[in-house]
């Protein structure tokens, strides 16, 4: 009889949560969420590094992302490492590879962590919206918006320009574009680059492959998402655990991963 009703208790935690986590039920929570951060913040991003920051009131990419970017806790451990590096030479330039609609082009730009930035996004969708975002925000002068990124158009920019952080998330090409042509190009400048090993076949196998040929040229290092903290903002105490937990979500399939690769020896 006891495993009888521990079944049944099992079969219903199960229901109950395919029920919590399906689409329209996530979509009404997160709507909840954000109307709450726009109420208390509008659209301007009011924590961490990029304090200050208007966004868009339709964004292009991830509406919902809002939440945690206003709150200062999208892809926090990135932004915080991107920072870092930035901080190192007030002389930088930033390149920002996938940038879609120009959190961290725009970012970077707004609070001068960088001399100059180039963003190349292949959506001409997402390069008009970095373009109005940059005009938003007042630093559009600061953003070199290009199309796509190719070996030619980075020796170009890299003929003048020393002291480089680049920033990539381009949804599975990056195993691709991160060639070895690429990387010898990349290796006197500190890269972060998002893994979508889940968007490819053989998306484990090349991803070794490519940690492998960066290990030639670069110290390589790792970055996960940690944790979130959905406790620290006040104006989620009214939802519940569910609630409060889905507000933050990114929605993402899987725990992200982050390489970072760092020059051995600077020229």
């Amino acid at each position: 009889m006891k495993n009888l009703i521990y079944k049944i208790q099992i079969i219903a935690v199960e229901i109950f949560r395919r029920l919590i986590f399906a689409p329209k039920v996530k979509n009404v929570i997160k709507s909840k969420a954000l109307k709450l951060v726009h109420d208390e913040y509008k659209n301007v991003i009011s924590f961490g590094p990029f304090s200050g920051i208007k966004l868009s009131k339709n964004p292009w990419w991830g509406s919902y992302d809002q939440i945690s970017k206003i709150l200062g806790e999208y892809e926090k451990e990135v932004l915080d490492k991107l920072c870092y590096f930035l901080s190192l030479n007030k002389n930088s330039t930033f390149i920002d590879i996938g940038a879609a609609d120009g959190f961290y082009a725009v970012g970077v730009a707004f609070k001068n962590l960088a001399n100059h930035i180039y963003a190349f996004e292949i959506s001409s969708q997402g390069r008009s919206e970095l373009k109005n975002n940059s005009i938003l925000n007042q630093c559009n002068k600061k953003i070199t918006i290009l199309d796509i990124a190719k070996l030619d158009t980075l020796k170009k920019i890299y003929k003048k320009l020393k002291n480089v952080v680049v920033i990539i998330d381009i949804e599975g090409s990056e195993y691709d574009f991160l060639d070895i042509n690429i990387l010898d190009l990349f290796k006197n400048s500190i890269v972060i680059v998002e893994l979508h090993p889940n968007k490819i076949k053989n998306g484990k196998i090349r991803e070794n492959e490519l940690i492998t040929d960066a290990k030639n040229f670069f110290k390589v290092s790792k970055i996960y998402r940690e944790s979130y903290r959905p406790n620290t903002f006040k104006i989620f105490n009214n939802l519940s655990d569910d609630e409060r937990l889905l507000a933050l979500s990114e929605g993402r399939s899987r725990n992200p991963k982050w390489l970072v690769l760092e020059p051995k020896i600077k020229s």
